[in-house]
């Protein structure tokens, strides 16, 4: 176990998103840390917002406070870097994921030890050597050197913290199309297959990621009559929200399969993979995601062509 904690010293922790800030809660409550600051980036994007500020209050978390940055340019970003810098320079250590530019800037500033990195989703998986020398919190086991391996066990007791009214089947929704990494007529396909996969095992509901538009929603809903359910919070709180526990889980290169997986123990999960050719922005990384996840055996993967 690495000895991250110190007496007297202040941990500060920065996060963007939902999954990052259920990835902090889970490490002050696994080693039970009282001195410590949160600092929350807020960004253009208002479900993200919305559901960073729902789960600050849902979860009880102390020392919070949020800063606004909604554009990304260099000008922002050193301003929003010499803010933290003066908070950070006598904490301990500073949780942070390596992808933000945050940390790519602050990294100039201190040595290896002041950082601990936390996961910024299936991203965590592309491998960087230069990060291999940081202290990493993640969930994904014997993936990367220095690493504390995050079960989400008090995640796992607050999802679970109250009775599932019902089993579901939940499609993780995705924004390629917003992303244009696939057409959306595309993307509409694979939520035909899975409908028809799950016609006769029980209800199918769709619960969005933040970043798909509310027109495709709504042809989601009626056009290709699949239940959307809106979240308040992060899916991996699913049945402490809405009451609902995943029978089958089906997703494209979701984290959340990951994660949901560590605390919904007896669902199934399967990843639709995409045609190569129907792939058009990113279409590298996620070829590289497709090979990365056949080493998870927990996963169904079924191709759609």
């Amino acid at each position: 176990m690495f000895n991250f904690f110190f007496k007297n010293k202040v941990h500060f922790f920065y996060t963007e998103s939902p999954f990052q800030l259920l990835q902090v809660y889970e490490l002050i409550k696994l080693e039970n840390i009282k001195n410590f600051k949160i600092l929350i980036r807020l960004n253009i994007v208002d479900k993200n917002n919305q559901q960073l500020i729902k789960l600050v209050k849902v979860l009880n978390l102390k020392n919070v406070k949020y800063l606004k940055v909604f554009t990304k340019n260099k000008i922002n970003l050193i301003l929003l870097v010499f803010k933290i810098l003066l908070s950070i320079i006598n904490s301990k250590k500073v949780f942070i994921e390596p992808s933000s530019g945050v940390f790519r800037m602050l990294s100039t500033f201190f040595n290896k030890e002041k950082f601990v990195l936390i996961d910024d989703g299936v991203a965590t998986l592309l491998k960087n050597s230069k990060l291999n020398l940081y202290d990493k919190f993640s969930i994904f086991q014997n993936i990367l050197p220095n690493t504390k391996l995050n079960n989400f066990v008090n995640i796992k007791k607050f999802a679970l913290k109250y009775k599932t009214k019902k089993n579901v089947n939940i499609i993780i929704g995705s924004n390629y199309s917003e992303l244009n990494i696939v057409k959306q007529k595309i993307y509409f396909k694979m939520l035909e297959v899975i409908k028809l996969k799950t016609k006769s095992s029980g209800e199918l509901i769709y619960i969005p990621h933040r970043g798909e538009n509310d027109e495709k929603l709504k042809l989601i809903q009626n056009y290709l009559g699949i239940t959307v359910l809106k979240a308040k919070l992060p899916i991996e709180l699913v049945n402490y929200e809405f009451g609902i526990m995943p029978l089958v889980v089906h997703s494209t290169t979701s984290t959340a399969m990951f994660s949901m997986k560590l605390i919904y123990e007896k669902s199934k999960f399967i990843s639709y993979k995409f045609n190569n050719i129907h792939l058009i922005e990113r279409k590298k990384n996620i070829m590289k995601f497709n090979k990365i996840m056949n080493n998870f055996k927990f996963i169904k993967k079924i191709q759609v062509n």
